[in-house]
């Protein structure tokens, strides 16, 4: 889901600020000889960003925009992993992700 606002400055340019939020959750099973994985997943990001639109295309009522603008984000990924072979081990990793780039 994106969250944007757009500042028409003419009728054929637009400035767009928008936010980005995220929430992903997986949970899966592996098996392999012997071996049994329960895999289980939790991940959010939030990004924050501003583009610079113009008009691509124009039809009556119908405009098509195009543009480039910035984007940086944050996230963070938790999983944490079963394994079952004659005992039960269990692992936990957390990973945090810092991006920015062009849009």
């Amino acid at each position: 889901m994106d969250i944007a606002v757009n500042k028409i400055i003419d009728e054929s340019h637009q400035l767009r600020l928008f936010l980005l939020p995220r929430i992903s959750t997986k949970n899966y099973e592996s098996t392999e000889i012997g071996r049994k994985n329960n895999i289980e997943q939790f991940s959010y990001s939030f990004g924050i960003g501003a583009a610079y639109l113009w008009i691509l295309i124009s039809d009556e009522e119908i405009n098509m925009f195009g543009g480039t603008g910035l984007i940086a984000s944050f996230g963070n990924i938790n999983s944490k992993t079963t394994e079952k072979l004659d005992l039960q081990y269990i692992s936990k990793s957390e990973q945090t992700n810092t991006n920015a780039g062009i849009r």
